[in-house]
């Protein structure tokens, strides 16, 4: 829809501006008819302006991955957080 792709452009210009690294990412969900979002990976960005960036453009969470986890982080103000993915666990 032409809304999404307007977001798209200004979260671009965003990233941009601030000169960020960033690479070109896509999103689906494949248990509610395989929608394809189109979405930006971001490159070394602290979580606390991930979430403020995100809140920005009325996300309701960004994806935060890292070698041990990949989690996914709310961007509302109730602040419910969500872990799915998978964690590097190590054995006892």
């Amino acid at each position: 829809p032409l809304t999404n792709a307007c977001a798209d452009a200004r979260l671009l210009d965003a990233v941009l501006h601030r000169g960020l690294r960033w690479f070109r990412s896509v999103g689906s969900d494949l248990h509610g008819g395989g929608a394809v979002e189109p979405g930006f990976g971001i490159i070394g960005l602290p979580l606390d302006e991930g979430i403020a960036l995100g809140a920005e453009f009325d996300q309701d969470a960004i994806y935060l991955w890292s070698p041990e986890a990949l989690d996914i982080i709310t961007c509302r103000p109730d602040g419910k957080g969500v872990r799915l993915g998978w964690a590097i666990v190590p054995e006892s």
